[in-house]
């Protein structure tokens, strides 16, 4: 009869340690593909956003609301108080001139100049968390009567009661611009940064459904020659997605200001993700007539096709 201990089984160190390596690879790839698809639901849930964001944009346009022209009405108040007057006489007549600040002005205070629209201005820089698009605020000459504004230039040269062109309108955007023909006076903060978030950021944008025509900002104005709430889009010539403000304000006011100007049938924006191989292109417009239409198609690959 034999004799000894009970017979007895278990991992080595060695095995131990492989078992371990092997169940932390597993965990990590676990946690990769979990974080790959929160980054992807994050993509869409900023695509969506945008979309939403520039189709209220476009209603506010088509119901003419601003906050920066608000009422005087103390409720209505805000860091945006200024004053718009349009000028009469002299070699600028037909003009605009803002002047004020939040401490003296008030909002409403304004004589022959009214809210068209917005202009937005998109920019291709990437940053890991948060990017932003800018907005900017166009007004226009209201009326063209002749105790107010003077026939001469492209301004105003019908002698009806309201600019029937975008040029006799002299749309000018609510910047303080060191290139323009209006007279401005304003605190830099008549702008307004919105947000897109995730490091999600605009890879191209362009007109009219070709890529060749690249811009970096749309114009989003109530047409003037219609009594129907028409919206009409108008791609900024010669801007770019890496554009400063000052610069983007003086191409705004060019562009919209020239007599040859007129409307595209749509603008797109190709959004990029920086952390998934995803894009989303949104279309601003479409057809003639389909301007007041946001659209988004989301892509598995950072192109946008």
């Amino acid at each position: 009869m034999m004799k000894g201990g009970p017979m007895t089984s278990g991992f080595t160190i060695i095995e131990t340690m492989i078992v371990l390596a092997v169940t932390g690879f597993i965990l990590l790839g676990a946690i990769i593909a979990m974080q790959g698809k929160t980054n992807e639901a994050e993509f869409i849930q900023v695509a969506n956003n945008l979309q939403s964001q520039l189709q209220r944009t476009v209603s506010n346009v088509i119901n003419g609301y601003s906050p920066l022209f608000a009422s005087n009405e103390a409720s209505s108040k805000s860091t945006y108080n200024f004053s718009c007057t349009a000028i009469s006489g002299g070699p600028t007549g037909g003009t605009l001139s803002f002047s004020g600040s939040p401490s003296t002005s008030t909002q409403g205070a304004n004589q022959g100049c009214t809210f068209l629209g917005y202009a937005l201005q998109f920019s291709n820089s990437f940053t890991s968390g948060e990017n932003l698009y800018t907005q900017y605020t166009i007004a226009g000459v209201q009326y063209c009567a002749g105790d107010v504004l003077i026939s001469g230039s492209n301004k105003c040269l019908n002698a009806v009661s309201v600019p029937i062109t975008l040029s006799e309108e002299n749309p000018t955007a609510l910047y303080p611009a060191s290139v323009d023909n209006a007279t401005q006076t304003l605190p830099t903060n008549l702008i307004q940064h919105n947000s897109i978030q995730f490091g999600v950021y605009a890879k191209s944008m362009y007109f009219n459904d070709n890529t060749s025509n690249s811009i970096g900002g749309v114009a989003m104005l109530l047409s003037p020659s219609t009594s129907s709430q028409q919206v009409n889009l108008y791609a900024i010539a010669n801007s770019d997605l890496s554009m400063d403000a000052p610069n983007m304000a003086n191409f705004i006011d060019q562009g919209l200001q020239n007599s040859s100007t007129t409307p595209v049938d749509n603008v797109e924006i190709c959004l990029a993700s920086g952390t998934t191989n995803q894009s989303g292109l949104i279309t601003i417009g479409g057809a003639s007539g389909q301007q007041t239409t946001v659209t988004l198609n989301i892509y598995s690959n950072n192109s946008c096709q």
